[in-house]
């Protein structure tokens, strides 16, 4: 099991991460409404590759709570809501993309 100082220390990591990715979505929210033209590939690049992130981010979150759980289903209870947040910033990342994708230069098969 985890110990406390460690168990703070990556809580802690993950919600310094979680305020990046929230401001990583303001930007690129920002880059898809200030566009006059196509949304540039390296903008897509970012979404894919935040996504990316967060989703290994998830994984590990959900093994460390696991491991919790097996010991405490109570102190697992109270970190819960860090997963929420982190399919939360998944979910807005994921919309951003879903949004950029339709206006961006990558090349169209037709």
């Amino acid at each position: 099991m985890i110990q406390t100082n460690e168990l703070a220390a990556r809580l802690h990591l993950t919600a310094e991460r979680i305020v990046e990715w929230r401001a990583d979505a303001a930007r690129l929210r920002a880059i898809l409404r200030d566009s006059s033209g196509p949304v540039s590939q390296l903008a897509l690049l970012d979404v894919e590759e935040t996504s990316g992130d967060i989703y290994r981010e998830i994984a590990e979150f959900d093994a460390l709570l696991a491991d919790i759980d097996r010991k405490s289903h109570a102190a697992a209870g109270q970190i819960a809501e860090i997963g929420d947040a982190l399919r939360l910033v998944l979910m807005e990342i994921t919309e951003l993309g879903t949004k950029m994708y339709p206006q961006s230069q990558v090349d169209r098969v037709e």
